[in-house]
This record gives structure tokens, sequence and C-alpha cells, in this order.
């Protein structure tokens, strides 16, 4: 979870650069995610990062469906306030 959670800051860091190679980070974060058996609540949080990712890019589109990936999980753990988090960024990316 430690090394997920270092890809998803570089991942981060690339986009605040608009640096759009950290896509590279976030598909690193992702696999080990799913080789190690990552809780959803990690998923979600990673998948809400990579939309923040592609919102800093310019990839609206994909930052969208990152951005419904994570509330629906958050939605479906009961994590309300993670939930209303992705979704005021919907909101703003849909302007």
């Amino acid at each position: 979870a430690r090394l997920v959670e270092i890809y998803v800051l570089m991942g981060t860091l690339c986009g605040l650069q608009r640096d759009d190679g950290g896509f590279v980070f976030f598909e690193q974060a992702l696999q080990l995610a799913a080789i190690t058996d990552a809780s959803p609540l990690l998923h979600a949080r990673i998948f809400s990062e990579y939309g923040s990712f592609k919102e800093h890019v310019g990839t609206a589109e994909e930052a969208e469906g990152y951005l419904e990936r994570a509330r629906r999980i958050f939605a479906s753990l009961g994590a309300g306030d993670e939930a209303r988090r992705v979704e005021h960024k919907l909101v703003k990316l849909a302007g």
C-alpha cells in the first residue's frame, strides 16, 4: 500500500506540473493495487487522484470517467464524505 501511495503522489505531482507523462505512475499504482488485493477504498482513492490528474493535463472526458468510477466505489462503501468530494470535482469539471 505504501508503494501505491508513492506512485499516486508522484503522479499527482506530475499533474500539478501539467506533465502528462505522469499517467505511468497511476497505471503502476492500479496494477500494484490489483496484484496485492488492495482494498476497494484504496482503488477509489487512486481513481479519484487519477481523475484530478487527467483534469490538470487537459483530458476532461477521461477525468470524468475516473472520477465517476471513484464516486461509485466510495458510495458503495458508505464513504459519504469522499463521495461528496468527488461529486464536487465532477460538478466543477462539468462547469
